[in-house]
């Protein structure tokens, strides 16, 4: 993604924040399914409806930036009289170079199995 920033120069750190958070907000749809893992750590029909909400974007260092996020989940099954919901946070970290194309370190969710348990 580019992003542009509404001064004539790329200023770097925390004075950019909201201004990048403004931007990732508008573009999430484009992102948002890559930074919502398998929710069956919860139940395994529980699914996300509403995608993300982007909470704050924070400065790290260099040209390195954190993005905060929540995103919601239900779980509905009629016939049990089960309706759960809650909300899970989460936080990536992303890159802006001088350029001002924006890199975000998205996570590798692995699918599970239950090979994998021990």
């Amino acid at each position: 993604m580019i992003f542009s920033s509404s001064s004539k120069s790329l200023v770097r750190g925390s004075e950019l924040c909201s201004e990048l958070a403004v931007f990732l907000t508008e573009k999430k749809s484009g992102f948002e399914g890559k930074l919502i893992p398998d929710l069956s750590h919860i139940d395994h029909m529980a699914h996300n409806a509403n995608g993300i909400q982007i909470e704050n974007v924070r400065y790290l260092e260099g040209i390195q930036y954190q993005l905060n996020y929540s995103f919601d989940w239900e779980v509905f099954r009629g016939c049990s009289d089960m309706n759960e919901s809650g909300i899970e946070r989460g936080r990536v970290s992303f890159t802006l170079d001088e350029n001002g194309f924006l890199k975000i370190d998205f996570p590798n969710y692995d699918e599970r199995d239950t090979s994998d348990e021990f």
